[in-house]
């Protein structure tokens, strides 16, 4: 821990604002300050004349600009790092290729360069770290990163003047230096705002950056990262070749100045050593001085005799007058000496700083060649600008083709990434997106490269194992949902007539879960030693597993308390308070709980925070709206109230959950209560499977194929009458229908625990029976009088077969004579039992047609 924590706390240090950011983005932003700053100098950039003021000359050290750019970034340190690289790269190019004398002589000492870089480098970090260090933001930070730029540029000048007096002899020589190297407060005050200027510049530039590779984050497209990195990479490779290209062609027009002034001079030597009799007016005036420099011929104490720049060279004075030299030497002895060394051909060319034609010292350099004759001497003088005549023109057309030729291969470069790596993983990840979509049916495309191939090849080979493996926990988890809803509805009553030894009630209740397993229930069962019947109707908060659980136990909890004698509020009471104990998920039940007494029709009931059920009454619905306590499951210890009710023969109760009146259509719209009452108005002198029946077929029409989002519940009971022996629907003679002669079929279905191919036999032969009646019974038939069709079916003792009867009074015809067994649409596919369909009238153990009493009436049995 104290390593990791040491490590970074170095790594803050030698990063500082960057340290956030990606490694390579810091690495590629160090590396570029470091090439420009060698960029710069090798392409005398660095220290560079803008100008004069009262014939002084201006400088920007331009060098400073990158070096306060690494510092804002990267901080102190790493800003000393680089201003350090900084002071050694400016003294290296001032002592191999200076551009002027100023800076051969100033930047040639290193406290002029690696002192003076350093110490700006320092100051401009701790004076970025101070004015940032509360990251003030908007205008604030501009101007202070302005304020700190100025500073910076200021102080850097006025050590630089400093140092350029001290060079020269002291402050008390500042005249001396002035003379010598042509510096003024004036020129250093307006370096110093310039030199600003360019800082703030660079400075804001390098803020912006950080700050916006800060809030980019990880939020970075791969082809967006290269191609930025890709400029990076081009920018630093363009300022290294242009570096190369200036020093190399600078080193090569040098070399070729030396070596074609000293072959010159050695001509001029030889003609006038041994041709006496040569004209030496002719010779030298042969020679161009704006192209071949200054040619002239002098006597053994320097004086000019021959000469073709009058000017600057003129005859009859001293050639040391003219470079600039001759203030310093008083006899002539020393004169000799100095001519001596020149011509000693130890330098085929010296270095000497240039003078302007009234013989005033500037800063350019001069090249200057002299060869001993034997009674004098001869000489040969350009100028930078003869030398580096050419130098712009190639340097720039070299730099030009270079730039045209990074940014052909960065542009290739990029459109071959693009198309050969981003577009792939492009594919990649729209196929992934679809893949974590759900869609695991989708693949990546085939690649035509080895790498990516084998990553298409990993992914679709990982996404079809996953969608093995997910179809096997589907087939696992449908196996034991499907053993859970066998569990819960093994746990209801199903059989019906549910008591077909009590004359006066008849009961009938149904459920329709939204998933596999649901948290609604019902139940039904005697009180013993007693002529009361107990019945519940129950929703339980949530769907799924949990809610079948919490199911369970409050249908046990009821059910045991209830036939355990207790008053109906007292046993409500009692499963309230069992549920209550370690519910720490927060689940709850609403139920209504009645209990009757089939002999005298008087009823007892508590509502636990349910649906109020509706009661038919003196040819009436109502609704029971009375309220006895809150949901079961949330509050122990609180009573619940007790309300009772005298019913009277053929009165009516239909109870349900809340599935039935929140029941959704394709828009959106509830059932609601005011369509389920009038159902029921409709359905008065319906036994209790009738009304349920009614109710299930215009919950189907009114949700279409919308999607069932709650469970559907119901109970019905009616006192009074004897249960039923035979279930009948009466529908009209219209196509449309087929739905409803499915699902009032297939709810028996349910019940008796038929085998699924059992569903689609009965449904082929049912409904083309209903077809056939729909197309042949009624052809007289029109939208406003279609006919109607009835559909019934008896209890028989066995679970294990169902009979049922098709009827319409229409025309006579035979059903069964031409039937034709395609299943209508709508049907689904067999399912793939081992028993299969059967053929023809196979489908079914037998079926029989009569006409009976002006009706046709198809009869079948289907057993399994």
């Amino acid at each position: 821990m104290v390593n990791d924590t040491t490590a970074r706390s170095v790594a803050g240090l030698f990063w500082g604002r960057t340290e956030e950011l990606p490694l390579y983005t810091r690495v590629g932003a160090l590396v570029f300050v470091a090439v420009a700053i060698v960029a710069m100098s090798f392409c005398q950039l660095g220290f560079w004349p803008v100008g004069e003021v009262n014939d002084d000359p201006v400088y920007l050290i331009l060098l400073l600009a990158p070096v306060a750019m690494g510092a804002i970034a990267f901080g102190p340190v790493t800003g000393v790092l680089l201003g350090l690289f900084g002071g050694l790269v400016a003294f290296a190019h001032a002592a191999i290729l200076p551009l002027d004398f100023l800076e051969g002589y100033y930047f040639g000492t290193p406290l002029n360069t690696v002192g003076l870089f350093t110490f700006v480098a320092l100051a401009a970090g701790v004076l970025f770290g101070l004015a940032l260090r509360r990251d003030p933001q908007g205008g604030r930070r501009v101007a202070l990163i302005i304020a700190v730029s100025v500073v910076v540029s200021f102080l850097a000048s006025a050590l630089s003047l400093v140092n350029m007096v001290m060079l020269v002899g002291g402050f008390d020589l500042f005249t001396l230096a002035h003379w010598y190297l042509a510096v003024s407060f004036e020129t250093s005050a307006l370096q110093a705002l310039l030199d600003a200027v360019l800082i703030a510049v660079l400075c804001l530039a390098a803020d912006r950056f950080v700050r916006a590779m800060k809030d980019r984050g990880s939020d970075r497209a791969l082809y967006s990262v290269f191609r930025n990195f890709l400029v990076l990479v081009s920018a630093i490779v363009f300022m290294l070749v242009s570096a190369v290209i200036f020093s190399s062609t600078t080193i090569q027009e040098v070399e070729f100045a030396i070596e074609d002034m000293d072959e010159e001079l050695s001509y001029l030597q030889d003609q006038l050593d041994l041709q006496p009799d040569i004209n030496a007016e002719l010779l030298i005036g042969g020679y161009d001085k704006d192209t071949e420099g200054a040619a002239f011929v002098m006597n053994e104490h320097g004086v000019i005799l021959v000469s073709n720049d009058a000017a600057k060279f003129k005859v009859g004075t001293s050639l040391l007058a003219a470079i600039d030299e001759g203030d310093y030497l008083g006899d002539e002895a020393a004169v000799e000496a100095l001519l001596e060394y020149y011509s000693s051909g130890r330098d085929p060319v010296l270095f000497i700083p240039d003078t302007d034609e009234d013989l005033t010292a500037n800063m350019d350099l001069a090249f200057l060649g002299i060869r001993k004759l034997k009674d004098g001497y001869v000489g040969l003088h350009r100028t930078a600008d003869t030398v580096f005549a050419n130098r712009f023109g190639t340097m720039a057309s070299t730099t030009v083709s270079a730039l045209l030729l990074i940014v052909a291969i960065a542009a290739l470069a990029s459109v071959l990434v693009r198309r050969l790596i981003v577009r792939r993983i492009d594919e990649a990840n729209r196929s992934l997106a679809k893949i974590t979509a759900g869609n695991l049916g989708e693949r990546v495309p085939e690649q035509s490269t080895r790498e990516f191939a084998s990553l298409a090849d990993g992914i679709n080979t990982t996404v079809g194992a996953l969608s093995d493996m997910i179809d096997e926990v589907a087939r696992r988890n449908e196996q034991d949902l499907a053993t859970a809803k066998t569990i819960q509805e093994s746990s209801l009553p199903t059989e019906f007539p549910a008591f077909p030894d009590i004359d006066k009630l008849d009961i009938y209740a149904s459920m329709k879960t939204a998933k596999e397993v649901g948290g609604d229930f019902y139940d039904f069962f005697p009180i013993e030693n007693t002529t009361r019947i107990g019945f519940v109707m129950a929703d339980v908060s949530g769907k799924g597993i949990p809610a079948a659980l919490f199911m369970m136990a409050a249908r046990s909890q009821l059910r045991n308390f209830m036939e355990a004698g207790l008053p109906v509020n007292e046993a409500v009471d009692a499963a309230n308070h069992q549920l209550c104990i370690g519910n720490d998920a927060g689940m709850f039940v609403t139920c209504w709980v009645g209990e009757i007494d089939y002999e005298t029709g008087e009823l007892a009931f508590v509502n636990g925070g349910h649906n109020p059920p509706v009661l038919l009454h003196g040819g009436a619905w109502s609704w029971m709206k009375e309220v006895s306590g809150m949901p079961l499951g949330l509050f122990d210890g609180i009573p619940y109230d007790l309300h009772k009710l005298q019913m009277a023969p053929g009165d009516v109760i239909y109870t349900y959950t809340d599935g039935v009146t929140e029941a959704m259509s394709a828009t959106q719209e509830l059932y609601g209560e005011e369509r389920l009452q009038a159902v029921l108005d409709r359905s008065k002198d319906m036994n209790p499977r009738s009304i349920g029946v009614a109710v299930r077929r215009s919950l189907t029409d009114y949700t279409h194929d919308a999607e069932q989002s709650d469970d559907i519940t119901m109970l019905i009971l009616k006192y009074g009458v004897p249960p039923e022996s035979e279930a009948v629907m009466v529908l009209p003679a219209d196509g449309s229908q087929l739905v409803h002669v499915r699902n009032f079929i297939n709810a028996e279905l349910d019940r008796r625990k038929a085998p699924r191919h059992v569903y689609y036999e009965m449904d082929v032969f049912a409904e083309t029976l209903f077809v056939n009646a729909c197309r042949h019974a009624y052809p007289g038939a029109t939208p406003d009088a279609p006919g109607f069709v009835r559909i019934g079916f008896e209890y028989l003792p066995s679970l294990s077969a169902l009979k049922v009867t098709i009827a319409d009074d229409g025309v006579p015809y035979d059903p069964l004579s031409e039937i034709d067994l395609v299943a209508p649409e709508g049907i689904g596919e067999a399912p793939g039992d081992d028993e299969g369909a059967p053929a023809g009238l196979d489908i079914v153990n037998g079926a029989v047609y009569e006409r009976v009493d002006g009706s046709n009436v198809v009869s079948f049995t289907k057993s399994w």
